[in-house]
């Protein structure tokens, strides 16, 4: 289940989400009837809306304009799967300790990361700004799925000039290392929407 928080204003869909490491991001949205469905590529993200009969597509360069800070398919994965945005942030960051948790913390070229681990070095939270955004994604509860941990339950917020938008997703059922099947094909008659 998807839980979209902006304004005041919040929004509940089922979400049935499949992702293939390094192929793809495979997202199917409803409320009682399929509403719409998105495929994210290590390329571009695209989807469609079937109410308005409309699709989009975008690269990550474009989405990294919009939103105001690095990000590409890597991430988003990452993200999903509770694994750091950016590993390689680990030979620099500054390690500190608080209560019951491990911080890694670094500051490079405008942009600053943080990752926050609990006592079993589970990650509970990220957090990456870049000037005036900030994306915070926080990992409540995690489940063992054959001898790994999975996230249950992400809140990822955007904190930026127009405010800040918190996406919650929760996991009811979660397969790992199966056959994964994506179909996404952008369906005959759809007008395509203008992203900037």
């Amino acid at each position: 289940q998807a839980v979209l928080e902006r304004d005041g204003k919040r929004q509940k869909i089922s979400v049935s989400t499949r992702l293939k490491q390094d192929e793809g991001i495979w997202i199917n949205g409803s409320v009682i009837v399929p509403l719409a469905r998105v495929f994210i590529t290590p390329k571009q993200l695209q989807g469609y809306e079937k109410i308005n009969r409309q699709y989009a597509q975008i690269d990550f360069r474009t989405l990294k304009k919009m939103l105001g800070v690095p990000v590409d398919y890597q991430v988003l994965e990452n993200v999903l799967t509770a694994k750091p945005v950016d590993a390689r942030a680990f030979k620099r960051a500054k390690l500190s300790f608080t209560k019951d948790a491990y911080v890694f913390g670094l500051r490079k070229r405008g942009v600053e990361v943080q990752f926050v681990f609990d006592a079993e070095f589970r990650l509970t939270e990220q957090r990456l700004k870049e000037g005036k955004t900030t994306i915070s994604v926080i990992y409540d509860t995690y489940k063992k799925i054959n001898g790994q941990w999975f996230p249950e339950q992400l809140s990822a917020t955007l904190f930026g000039e127009n405010g800040a938008t918190t996406l919650t997703l929760s996991t009811r059922q979660a397969q790992l290392n199966g056959n994964i099947n994506m179909p996404f094909a952008i369906p005959e008659g759809y007008k395509s929407i203008l992203i900037q």
